[in-house]
């Protein structure tokens, strides 16, 4: 091999050995024409001197670069390591989330019955027809009648018994959910028990019409939205098939999208077809779609007997006594009562009243919405409990859970989460626009003008040109953070840890990012400045063009690893926290407050950094004699710190939460304003939840039952 191809390699393998070798010579040029009294002395050493320092960084910025390349096994053992450690955090947050599932849907008191009623045992029947299931029908006669089962059989018994996949139907109120989380009960004791056992989530299906997702995205983000369980571990537990979902309230997705809910689930199913999972559906509503589910076996809960209700009321004794008597004398009484809930509701409404307050004439539609009606007045008449910053009257109570059931019906929602409120449930445009694009101009405005102000006050001496300069930068600063407060929806952050390994993981491609922005960046500004000026000496163009693409290169990966590198470490926990209504707004401000700070205080220096060593030189060098600034590099230190501190601390806090919690406040403010919620929703949604009008499940709360829903939201009320 020749000399002249060995240079050529050495040249392939090594540019920035090339680049070095030049910015030395040029260097070299500089001392040589200054030397000659072609460059002003004190231009040419500044000149020499920041071409030997580059030439000097570069080295060794290429260095460390390759270095995290050549130890790319030692990473790979440290991930290794991770994954172990991560290996442990997935067990805690299993249990974790088996605890909250507990805790959430489990030890939570299903209904309040009145006196000492006992539960009512549920006939149920067996209907294969009622499923695609392709395998077992060929083991099946055509035509297989239904099968009643054993009064008392457990329903955790007849799921296991048909595989471990099965679709309850029933009417409304008839006692589904009840079914289904007995299942998650005994699922719940056999996962504790056994570490291999899928976790058993219950998840709701009437907000899958929202954004009709693939189940499978579908569940991640609700174990995200309901359980606090980060994202990465949330895809990682539902593509390993960890979970077993118990999906309710398939009637309850909208009529025109309920057949793509099931094609959803079937698809999800021909995915993962030993996956466990619970369907839950209103008879008729299920038999009016086009396909059957592809599960294993189905069972109808039957109405219920005038046996079985006069049992169930016999055990209230004096309590019902006139509802027993009205009971007998009206016989469409009874056929409110064939379901469990309605039971339960009359029972509430009525006790210790006489048969005539019972009885009442219309059709069987407007009997059931009256019984609603004077459980709702019954239960508002009730001893109120004390709670504090809440005066309303029982209409402004109506008024507020009215507004409340009409938005949860529009939106596809079963559980109502505070912090999860969006700005779409404003009812104008303009309403809208304020918690979304105005927080966006506010958050800029205050930025710009912030910058704006700091330059003038750090340099008042030419005051028209720093005003000039301070309203041109805070303009930019201000349009940057403007851009990056927008969102159009609200979502709160995920508790956070910081993580070495992340920031080694990510500091390469955030060092080359800087890299070539601080490069790019310096190149346009200075062939704007070229353009703008016109003729300019030798030694400033080859500042402008070489130097400063260079040495802002250098600065902006200085930059991005200062400050990115140790937030890049930030990243979720993956225990799942208890949630609590408002905590996802208090975890959001927490995350915002240290991210802001961090952010401010790195940013504060690298752009002190990037002012007082780099851009002082430079300016000092373009500028000169045409301006008689003494300390030009501590001024734009000062200046850029200032600047950078702002942009970076504010991009950090709004990113980071800071932008989430703006626009819930803003969103909670406009809908006290317009008279649909009170100022203070948790003392509300406590207060009527002690009212037995809705009741709380983790942090977000529920009407007692989905009639109860719908009568709330229905027009007029």
């Amino acid at each position: 091999m020749s000399r002249g191809q060995g240079l050529i390699r050495l040249v392939v393998a090594r540019p920035t050995l090339l680049l070095s070798i030049v910015l030395l010579m040029l260097s070299l040029a500089s001392a040589l024409l200054t030397a000659w009294q072609q460059i002003d002395p004190q231009r040419g050493g500044s000149l020499a001197s920041l071409f030997v320092i580059i030439a000097a960084v570069i080295p060794v910025a290429e260095n460390q670069l390759r270095g995290y390349a050549q130890r790319g096994a030692e990473r790979w053992k440290r991930e290794d390591a991770q994954l172990e450690k991560e290996v442990g955090q997935r067990a805690q947050a299993r249990s974790d989330l088996l605890n909250e599932i507990r805790r959430k849907w489990l030890d939570t008191e299903p209904e309040q019955s009145p006196g000492k009623l006992g539960r009512l045992d549920l006939r149920l029947v067996l209907r294969s027809g009622a499923v695609d299931d392709q395998f077992r029908s060929f083991f099946r006669r055509p035509h297989e009648p239904d099968r009643l089962l054993e009064p008392g059989t457990p329903i955790a018994a007849i799921y296991r018994d048909v595989g471990s996949q099965l679709l309850i139907l029933g009417s409304s109120g008839s006692g589904k959910t009840t079914l289904l989380l007995e299942i998650a009960r005994d699922l719940v004791e056999g996962a504790i028990k056994v570490s291999t056992r899928p976790i058993p989530v219950y998840f709701h299906l009437s907000s899958w019409a929202v954004e009709r997702q693939p189940l499978a995205d579908w569940l991640v983000g609700e174990l995200h939205k309901l359980y606090n369980v980060n994202f990465s571990l949330s895809r990682y537990w539902v593509k390993r098939e960890q979970i077993a979902p118990l999906l309710d309230g398939l009637d309850e997705v909208p009529t025109q999208q309920r057949d793509a809910c099931l094609e959803a689930i079937n698809k999800f199913h021909d995915d993962h077809g030993q996956m466990p999972l619970v369907v839950c559906c209103r008879t008729d509503e299920y038999e009016a779609l086009r396909a059957r589910i592809r599960l294993r076996g189905a069972v109808v809960i039957q109405p219920l007997t005038r046996v079985d209700v006069e049992r169930y009321l016999r055990q209230a004794g004096r309590l019902q006594a006139g509802f027993r008597a009205a009971l007998r004398e009206d016989e469409q009484l009874f056929e409110l009562v064939t379901t469990p809930l309605l039971l339960r509701v009359i029972a509430l409404s009525y006790q210790s009243k006489p048969a005539t307050a019972v009885r009442a004439s219309g059709t069987l539609e407007e009997r059931r919405q009256r019984v609603l009606h004077d459980y709702v007045n019954e239960m508002l008449s009730r001893p109120r409990p004390s709670v504090d910053d809440l005066v309303n009257s029982d209409e402004q109570t109506v008024s507020w859970l009215a507004w409340l059931a009409r938005a949860m019906k529009a939106h596809g929602q079963s559980l109502f989460y505070l912090d999860w409120m969006q700005p779409d449930w404003l009812p104008t445009k303009t309403q809208r626009r304020l918690v979304t694009v105005g927080v966006a101009v506010a958050a800029g405005l205050a930025c710009g003008l912030t910058s704006a102000l700091g330059a003038v006050l750090l340099d008042a001496s030419e005051l028209s040109e720093r005003l000039t300069d301070g309203l041109g930068s805070g303009l930019v600063f201000g349009l940057i953070v403007g851009l990056v407060a927008y969102q159009s929806t609200i979502s709160p952050t995920e508790r956070l840890h910081w993580s070495l390994a992340g920031v080694l993981r990510r500091l390469p491609r955030l060092l080359g990012a800087g890299l070539l922005g601080g490069a790019l960046f310096a190149l346009v500004f200075g062939l704007i400045y070229i353009a703008l000026v016109g003729h300019l000496g030798v030694e400033v163009l080859i500042t402008i063009l070489i130097a400063g693409p260079l040495g802002f290169g250098i600065l902006g990966a200085l930059v991005t690893g200062l400050v990115f590198g140790p937030v890049s470490g930030l990243q979720p926990q993956l225990n799942v926290t208890p949630a609590a209504p408002g905590k996802g707004m208090q975890t959001s401000k927490r995350n915002a407050l240290v991210g802001g700070l961090v952010g401010g205080l790195l940013g504060a220096l690298a752009g002190g950094l990037l002012g007082g060593l780099i851009g002082g030189p430079i300016a000092e060098l373009v500028r000169g004699h045409a301006s008689g600034q003494q300390n030009v590099a501590l001024v734009l230190g000062l200046d850029n710190g200032l600047d950078f501190a702002l942009v970076f601390g504010l991009t950090a806090w709004l990113r980071r939460g800071g932008g989430a919690v703006l626009r819930h406040h803003a969103l909670r403010r406009l809908l006290v304003r317009n008279g649909f919620a009170p100022n203070n929703y948790v003392a509300f949604l406590d207060y009527v939840s002690g009212l037995i009008l809705m009741r709380r499940r983790g942090g977000g709360y529920e009407f007692m039952h989905r009639l109860l829903l719908e009568y709330f939201a229905q027009p007029g009320l």
